[in-house]
């Protein structure tokens, strides 16, 4: 009865507290309006502030309304609410206060610029400081995961805006790279939806979507991990026999570099090592005939996949090492800072 009795008190006083703040947020005195927010900020920091589904939901309204405010200073503070007020809203605040973000991360007009900055500052802390241990991190992740891959995989728009897509990958990344296990029930259609982006042509965020995908193969199963290896030296092969014409060089190197990337992120199971060690000759043979000097960046990404493969697979690239070892010495002696052989006119 008192741990009751202590939860309604709390609340109480956090509901008067909020009359006091919600009139100076109201000011159109902008130092009134970002002591407000101080206030709340305060507030909702507190290991004790309860409230009430009818303070919850004027709260959020509050935080959120204030992420747009003309002055950046207010603008700034109100971001730094998000945090504590989704850690312990309900689930419906929580979708509410990710899909005000999301809206603004979506804004690509030049007026717009402060409410976007807010909407990516915003969840890029929210990811940032929702602990693994927290109860709302695995229902908070999950939906912004969804909402995150909507973004590049042509679900909002045909054509999505380049810098829009190069955050939405930088904030799943951080998302993968901290709430990995908490994303597993989106693990597969992110998955897929970064490699429908990777294959596709003319994107612009293809290096962070490799990064993305590789931070979030940590986390995946064995044979999750395993099955993306088989995808991503398939794309691999495909463009192994091109040559750096007309982009084919890059694209043999991103792949190539990805294959590197899982190799160093992913749990070394059965049936992924046997798959890296099956990469092996393909990446080996790659790197051999990538001789010309235009070629160099797909070189130096299957040499750094090489050393990935052998450093967290030992044994299971044991019988490939030989070539591997033959062809870094033969890549040593190479210097391409020396001349051809051409004798010096002077």
């Amino acid at each position: 009865a008192d741990r009751k009795s202590h939860g309604r008190t709390m609340t109480m006083s956090g509901s008067a507290a909020l009359g006091a703040i919600l009139e100076k947020i109201s000011s159109h005195d902008k130092d009134y309006r970002y002591m407000g927010t101080s206030d709340l900020l305060a507030e909702l920091s507190k290991d004790s502030f309860r409230a009430t589904p009818d303070v919850e939901r004027k709260v959020t309204e509050v935080v959120l309304k204030q992420l747009d405010d003309r002055s950046a200073d207010v603008s700034s503070l109100a971001v730094k609410c998000i945090p504590p007020l989704v850690k312990g809203a309900s689930e419906k605040t929580t979708e509410t206060v990710i899909d005000a973000l999301c809206a603004k991360l979506a804004m690509t007009a030049k007026s717009d610029a402060q409410r976007r900055d807010a909407g990516v500052i915003g969840l890029k802390s929210l990811v940032a400081e929702l602990g693994d241990s927290h109860p709302a991190s695995g229902a908070v992740v999950a939906s912004l995961a969804r909402k995150l891959v909507a973004f590049f995989a042509g679900q909002i728009t045909d054509e999505p805006d380049a810098a829009v897509v190069g955050d939405v990958l930088d904030i799943l990344r951080a998302a993968a790279t901290s709430h990995g296990r908490a994303m597993a029930p989106q693990h597969a259609a992110t998955r897929d939806a970064l490699l429908a982006y990777l294959r596709s042509d003319g994107r612009v965020a293809k290096k962070r979507a490799a990064q993305c995908l590789a931070a979030l193969a940590a986390s995946f199963t064995d044979a999750a991990a395993a099955s993306t290896v088989d995808d991503v030296l398939g794309e691999l092969d495909a463009r192994a026999t091109s040559g750096s014409k007309g982009g084919a060089g890059d694209e043999r190197a991103l792949w190539a570099w990805l294959l590197g990337a899982l190799a160093r992120c992913a749990n070394a199971g059965f049936q992924f090592s046997k798959k890296i060690a099956g990469a092996t000759p393909t990446v080996a043979e790659l790197c051999e005939r990538c001789v010309g000097e235009e070629e160099e960046p797909t070189r130096e990404a299957c040499l750094q996949a090489l050393e990935a493969f052998a450093a967290r697979c030992p044994g299971e690239c044991a019988v490939h090492l030989a070539r591997v070892q033959t062809l870094a010495s033969d890549l040593t002696s190479y210097d391409p800072n020396c001349d051809d052989g051409e004798d010096d006119d002077d």
